[in-house]
């Protein structure tokens, strides 16, 4: 994030997790990419820490909060205590100043993506199960609105235009390179996309109702009025892609 800023010109507050290790695994695009994009992460706060200075001064129900892996920083937000910052806990935090959620997780069975051609229904979506107690905690006690951008609707591949083209001047680019070399699972870029723009022709948001977690992070969904959480299909996923990929070309060139 720091080299991405960086390249950007953006000054965007980054927080650090500082707490125990959840997920073992080796980003090893992260460190090549570091290389070619130099930036420092020295005096970057906790993140607990940020999100709770930032929260303290936003206006009500203005922050829309974006999640794009496991849920470890969310749920330590939640159960945070107030500190110098504000009086009010974690909870109360996000409940007084979040307007909205939007997550990339689950897989939810529906009549478009069912369990019989799919064949899903015996695991739980990624960045669920690699942090299941944050996921099922924060979850089930966040009483906000929430929208969750699901496996099934990030399958459609993107960026590969734009990572063959600027792989070379664009961190982005080349971590896409690196990672998959070339296009990729659209998951994270439609989570992000549909928080900024919501009403955007390529989505269609389905709810209210409740999103249901068990003991292994399998999710269902379920319709109710009275429900606070949503789920997120895709129209037109080849829009989509390209609105992605024009929106990325179109910064570079501005660079």
């Amino acid at each position: 994030m720091a080299s991405i800023t960086k390249h950007y010109g953006q000054k965007i507050p980054l927080g650090l997790y500082k707490g125990p290790i959840v997920v073992p695994f080796a980003n090893y695009y992260v460190g090549e990419m570091v290389k070619a994009f130099p930036a420092s992460v020295e005096g970057h706060e906790d993140a607990t820490k940020l999100y709770r200075r930032l929260l303290s001064s936003a206006p009500d129900k203005s922050v829309t909060f974006i999640s794009i892996g496991q849920f470890t920083n969310l749920e330590a937000l939640r159960v945070s205590k107030g500190d110098e910052y504000s009086s009010l806990t974690g909870e109360q935090l996000l409940k007084k100043k979040v307007k909205r959620i939007v997550s990339m997780a689950g897989r939810i069975h529906d009549d478009e993506f069912k369990e019989s051609e799919y064949g899903y229904q015996e695991e739980g979506e990624y960045n669920i199960v690699t942090d299941l107690p944050s996921a099922l905690s924060f979850i089930k006690n966040t009483a906000i609105e929430h929208y969750f951008i699901d496996f099934f609707a990030g399958l459609s591949k993107t960026l590969g235009d734009f990572t063959h083209q600027y792989e070379k001047t664009s961190p982005v680019a080349y971590a896409y390179s690196l990672f998959s070399k070339g296009a990729r699972e659209s998951w994270d870029p439609f989570t992000v996309l549909y928080a900024f723009i919501p009403s955007n022709k390529g989505f269609r948001t389905i709810g209210p109702g409740n999103l249901n977690l068990d003991e292994k992070g399998r999710t269902t969904f379920t319709l109710d009025p009275k429900g606070h959480q949503y789920y997120v299909r895709i129209n037109n996923p080849k829009y989509l892609t390209s609105y992605i990929d024009e929106c990325l070309s179109k910064e570079e060139k501005r660079l």
